[in-house]
């Protein structure tokens, strides 16, 4: 071989090396940040715990509690419900209900299950954790311009709440949550809250946010609406007046998609691997 050669085969090898441990200790940096108990991150809010996902979840969108004290997960290119056992900081359970796909939101609704596909399709999940669960598919005047990542079950109503990310349904004005009807199978063409604000900066957050994931304050009835690119979230009355908004720190809450409370108020948010590992992170807000 050509003393040239050689030459640059050792560079070519050092430099592989030098890349592998700077991959590494990033990998540790956020792993060891991420798996530290408490996490003053300013004075609006605190990581209170937190869970490393599998990587069979780097791609988690959508969480939401389940009455065990498990969470349901949901990630965007499997359709497969994943449950993760905070307790044993383990999977301990999936149900298969599609075949691949951009799945992003979850909902729970008694003993049943609904998936929202990115481009608006609803897929029911019925006696989920049953022997013989059944599985429907419904179509909404949705596609993917719209781009859905958001669900959240209006138990009271018997309906299904969501909102676009992208291009506003039906082409109506402003940001809001529609309702989809478990009984007819219908979407709402007029939304059910316009998400509205009388501050000049929310009201220009409004016109550029992009929802991955809404939830529902158990005590409070507030909607809790966040974003993953420039993380935030939006708390909005039941009335659809956002009452505050929380920039979030990126640095922890680096990709953001999923959002979720148990019954007591506890907020739990996931964050996909981009810059990191996959992560479910319990959240106070002050």
């Amino acid at each position: 071989m050509h003393p040239l050669s050689k030459h640059m085969n050792k560079i070519v090898a050092f430099l592989a090396v030098v890349i592998i441990a700077i991959s590494f200790l990033f990998y540790h940096f956020y792993k060891t940040r991420i798996e530290k108990k408490r996490v003053a991150l300013d004075s609006t809010q605190e990581v209170v715990e937190s869970w490393e996902l599998p990587s069979i979840l780097e791609e988690i969108s959508g969480i939401v509690w389940l009455e065990d004290g498990r969470i349901a997960c949901i990630q965007d290119e499997v359709g497969i419900v994943f449950f993760y056992n905070l307790k044993t900081k383990k999977l301990d359970g999936q149900v298969k209900f599609a075949g691949d796909g951009d799945y992003e939101g979850l909902a729970l609704m008694d003993k049943n299950m609904y998936v929202v596909r990115s481009d608006g399709e609803i897929f029911e999940l019925l006696d989920f954790l049953g022997e013989e669960p059944v599985f429907n598919q419904y179509e909404l005047p949705l596609s993917e311009k719209h781009n859905i990542e958001t669900l959240l079950a209006d138990q009271k109503n018997n309906r299904l709440l969501l909102m676009a990310k992208d291009h506003e349904p039906f082409d109506n004005n402003g940001r809001g949550i529609y309702g989809y009807d478990l009984e007819t199978k219908k979407l709402l063409e007029k939304p059910v809250l316009l998400v509205t604000s009388k501050d000049a900066e929310i009201q220009k957050t409004l016109k550029k946010i992009r929802p991955s994931d809404i939830a529902i304050h158990p005590k409070t009835n507030e909607i809790y609406v966040l974003q993953g690119t420039k993380p935030r979230i939006l708390i909005v009355s039941p009335k659809g007046v956002v009452k505050k908004e929380y920039p979030l720190n990126n640095k922890v809450f680096y990709q953001p998609e999923g959002i979720t409370f148990s019954p007591d108020g506890t907020l739990y948010i996931s964050n996909e691997a981009t810059g990191g590992v996959p992560s479910i992170l319990k959240v106070e807000l002050k």
